[in-house]
């Protein structure tokens, strides 16, 4: 089943994203609360949600294993 939380947490294993990114791609108008409310669900054994912030001031985030 495809939810939103799951489409988040594929799209954040391709690599770096921002929340505005996030919000282009995905069909949810809050990401960050998908995320942070059912995230954990989608991810494999190993994997972590991974943040920080760029040059740019802009919070990037992405999945990460290990």
């Amino acid at each position: 089943m495809k939810t939103q939380a799951n489409e988040i947490v594929c799209e954040l294993r391709h690599g770096w994203r921002t929340w505005g990114e996030l919000l282009r791609i995905c069909r949810s108008t809050a990401p960050w609360k998908r995320l942070a409310e059912a995230g954990h669900k989608y991810l494999r054994p190993g994997e972590k949600i991974e943040r920080k912030v760029g040059h740019d001031g802009l919070l990037r985030i992405r999945v990460v294993k290990g």
